[in-house]
């Protein structure tokens, strides 16, 4: 569950469930991408200041570096969205609707093997925001 934020109890037929897509304090995870306000301690990537932009190609790049043929991610197309400032989760769109977080190891080559980086590709923009606002910074 988003670490700060509680999900808004909703009225479903006879019964409340509480709904992990929206969240009082207005995360939302079934806005579009660019309608998607990031928790903290995500850092939302998409501006087009600068140092966003160069935070952006500095990520891509050591996922580039940190890639084993054999990894599901290696020889795909990415680009950075949004990183995590308490671990190294970051969030990649991998085009076609498909998005992807990975955990950087900030190795300077490939591992001698894939999984690593630990990743989890996402079919949807949706799946995508509602595994960062369940997010919980760490080593996993």
């Amino acid at each position: 569950m988003h670490r700060r934020c509680l999900p808004l109890d909703r009225d479903v037929g006879a019964h409340t469930c509480r709904s992990r897509a929206a969240y009082a304090c207005g995360h939302d995870a079934s806005v579009t991408l660019s309608e998607f306000v990031f928790p903290e301690p995500w850092l939302d990537l998409r501006g087009h200041a600068g140092e966003d932009a160069q935070q952006r190609n500095d990520l891509a790049e050591q996922l580039r570096i940190e890639l084993a043929p054999g990894h599901q991610l290696h020889g795909q197309r990415h680009s950075t969205i949004a990183r995590c400032t308490a671990c190294d989760q970051v969030l990649f769109d991998l085009g076609g609707g498909r998005f992807a977080t990975v955990h950087l190891t900030w190795t300077g080559s490939p591992p001698d093997r894939p999984p690593w980086p630990a990743s989890t590709i996402y079919g949807s923009w949706r799946h995508a925001a509602q595994a960062v606002l369940d997010h919980e910074p760490g080593w996993t």
